[in-house]
């Protein structure tokens, strides 16, 4: 680092100011440097020494109830939100939800549930006379291949 600083203070003095990438950055790394060990020496074995920035302290608050969010510890209240949540925001639900209300506006109409009968009566009675052609034609080509022996 030291022969890399020497070759920058020789080319700023020659004239030449090329700033590298690392330069550029290194202002946001110096602040994590300051505020004490970092994660990588405690990788490399240097003693833990308190707890990190007060979490216990956090966790303490909540379940006195007393703070902001200590509702969300008690796992009752979670799921009922989380229930209620899925039914207001899930598009599936919302999908069904419509076609249930189209279906029972249709069903509590009179005119449209007569319409939808008489359609369902005359579609049975097609379906009924279709199976009685099948069936005559069946007949027919059965009484054509004993003639035919």
């Amino acid at each position: 680092e030291r022969q890399i600083e020497e070759l920058r203070r020789l080319q700023a003095a020659s004239g030449l100011n090329i700033k590298t990438h690392g330069e550029r950055v290194d202002w946001m790394y110096e602040g994590v440097h300051a505020q004490g060990p970092t994660s990588e020496e405690y990788l490399l074995g240097k003693k833990f020494e308190g707890n990190l920035d007060g979490e216990e302290d956090d966790v303490l608050k909540l379940e006195n109830k007393k703070a902001v969010g200590s509702i969300y510890l008690n796992k009752k209240v979670n799921e009922d939100m989380e229930e209620k949540a899925r039914m207001r925001e899930d598009p599936l639900v919302q999908i069904m939800y419509r076609e249930q209300q189209a279906r029972a506006s249709v069903l509590n109409n009179p005119v449209e549930m007569e319409k939808i009968k008489k359609k369902a009566k005359s579609m049975k009675a097609l379906n009924k006379l279709r199976k009685k052609e099948k069936k005559k034609e069946k007949k027919k080509r059965k009484k054509e291949k004993k003639r035919e022996k």
